[in-house]
């Protein structure tokens, strides 16, 4: 039940980060092919906006509901992780507003208690990455931590993320236990190790 709960939020928020409308001046998009993460079967389902494709999978792992969502992000979208593309700034502060945005959004807008766990820069693709690990949780409210990610790489124009809420199954307070940040780690590469870039041009 509480997962569910937090997966309605996190989906709804998800949603406003991306919008059916494209440009003809895009560059790239992000293609995946996501059929098995760590040992599970994964069924996809997908929504196409023009020539982008978002990818939403939940499936349960290790006592644990893991709910991902791989997309693209673009300035037209006007969302709150991307105000201007980085040939306007630089990928790296494309990158490190989106995150921190992200932490303000489950802190702010869904009202969690968000504490950051775990920061890393890395590459893909040739490219800079960052992955970032938070705890949320209702403040006062047992047994409602979740492990929020948030995965991203900017292009000149385009920001690439993957989102993950990762909540146990058990709500015993005895076993309620959140998946290890090593194990969401390599999730998230799991993922993309299964998605490509993809010219537009």
């Amino acid at each position: 039940m509480l997962h569910n709960i937090l997966k309605y939020k996190f989906i709804f928020f998800m949603a406003s980060f991306f919008s059916a409308n494209a440009y003809a001046s895009n560059l790239s998009t992000l293609t995946c092919q996501i059929t098995m993460i760590a040992d599970t079967e994964i069924i996809i389902n997908q929504s196409k906006y023009d020539e982008d494709i978002k990818y939403d999978f939940q499936f349960e792992h290790k006592n644990q509901i893991i709910s991902a969502t791989v997309g693209v992000i673009r300035p037209e979208h006007n969302s709150l992780l991307l105000n201007k593309p980085a040939k306007e700034t630089s990928r790296s502060d494309v990158m490190e507003n989106a995150h921190i945005e992200y932490g303000i959004i489950w802190e702010e807008e869904l009202f969690y208690d968000v504490r950051l766990i775990h920061a890393q820069n890395g590459s893909w693709n040739q490219n800079d990455t960052k992955l970032t690990f938070w705890t949320a949780e209702f403040p006062n409210v047992p047994n409602s931590q979740a492990l929020v990610g948030f995965w991203s790489m900017a292009t000149d124009e385009e920001l690439f993320t993957i989102t993950l809420l990762i909540s146990p199954l058990t709500l015993n307070s005895e076993q309620y236990n959140l998946l290890p940040t090593a194990i969401a780690i390599d999730i998230t590469k799991q993922i993309i190790g299964q998605c490509q870039i993809k010219s537009l041009t």
